[in-house]
């Protein structure tokens, strides 16, 4: 084969790999099969059951007591955290899953527990019981796995009267920010068909990186939104956050109502929101190529990435040529000797 075509074979197969033309197969982790529907409706009717869980009240105690308790079961390390309100000491629970060659870098998944009711009792259900039930219901799949990286697993309390778990736990975790390789924040995951990934600018080749390999693409987008719910506590610490919904979260017409019960849960979605969201958990905290992920919104990022296989090709042509022509030099003059 001709030199030149064999140089521009190989600066284009460089080119399409730059532009990520050749596509990815994503193998589904062989643990979504473990989630069990039947164990999150279960929890989602045990969390609605306390009637109410307004941040601070007797009831919502009970179940931040019960979240702890189901969690210390399955044998995951976990802890409170207590914290001055307004309101009052509210408590926030924490779960850890322990990684193993990069342990000391976190994927987050969190969720608030409290519910609000504009009058009567707050049951939320879709706000946010089943968001939480999900979370319950991952770490159960997720504690007898050793990935590379470790889970946080965050319950918040007082999402509703101003994002204080949230807020709290950011400010309280300072020292680790810079370990946090992207956040999952679940809220209103129950009602309608579909889901979106709502990411702002820092978040967008993390809420990119989810589509890419979820395999539940026709029931799954990403859009940049404005929505208020505690992802917006790591956004304003600049850590790369996305927030995961049901479509159109404010058209649900029972949203802080007493009429926020299990009868409104669409079972079929909350268990897309499980499937989704350990799908992304899991390629999260075991790719190690990460690292790299967010510096691809930096434009000289493409420029360097074309760039250097091209220089580095033109380089090798241009020796290729060098020395073929070194050897026709030597030839002729062989060739002119007597």
């Amino acid at each position: 084969m001709p030199r030149s075509i064999t140089v521009i074979i190989l600066l284009l197969s460089s080119f399409l790999l730059a532009q990520n033309i050749i596509s990815n197969n994503f193998q589904q982790p062989a643990l979504i099969s473990e989630i069990s529907e039947e164990n999150i409706q279960w929890l989602i009717n045990n969390l609605t059951r306390f009637q109410t869980r307004r941040a601070g009240t007797a009831e919502c105690n009970m179940s931040v007591e019960y979240i702890y308790n189901y969690l210390d079961s399955i044998n995951i390390s976990v802890s409170y955290e207590y914290f001055n309100t307004p309101s009052g000491v509210l408590i926030n629970v924490i779960a850890e899953i322990a990684g193993s060659d990069k342990k000391g870098d976190y994927v987050i998944i969190g969720a608030h527990y409290d519910s609000i009711s504009n009058s009567g009792n707050a049951p939320g259900a879709v706000d946010n019981a089943a968001a939480v039930a999900v979370l319950m219901e991952l770490a159960r799949v997720l504690s007898n796995q050793s990935l590379l990286r470790s889970f946080k697993i965050l319950f918040f309390s007082g999402e509703e009267i101003g994002r204080y778990g949230s807020l709290n736990w950011v400010n309280t975790h300072y020292d680790i920010r810079g370990n946090i390789t992207a956040t999952l924040i679940l809220d209103m995951v129950a009602y309608g068909s579909s889901l979106v990934i709502d990411y702002n600018s820092l978040s967008k080749p993390l809420a990119d990186y989810i589509l890419e390999r979820t395999s539940y693409k026709n029931y799954v987008s990403a859009e940049e939104n404005n929505y208020l719910s505690d992802h917006q506590s790591f956004w304003s610490a600049n850590i790369p956050t996305v927030l995961i919904h049901q479509n159109n979260p404010l058209d649900y017409p029972y949203c802080h109502t007493s009429e926020d019960t299990v009868d409104k849960v669409n079972f079929s979605l909350v268990v897309l929101t499980a499937s989704t969201t350990l799908e992304a958990a899991y390629f999260l905290a075991s790719d190690l190529s990460l690292e790299n992920l967010y510096y691809k919104t930096n434009p000289i990022y493409p420029v360097v990435f074309i760039t250097v296989p091209v220089v580095f090709l033109t380089s090798l042509c241009l020796l290729i040529k060098f020395k073929a022509s070194r050897r026709e030099i030597e030839h002729s003059s062989n060739n002119s000797r007597l």
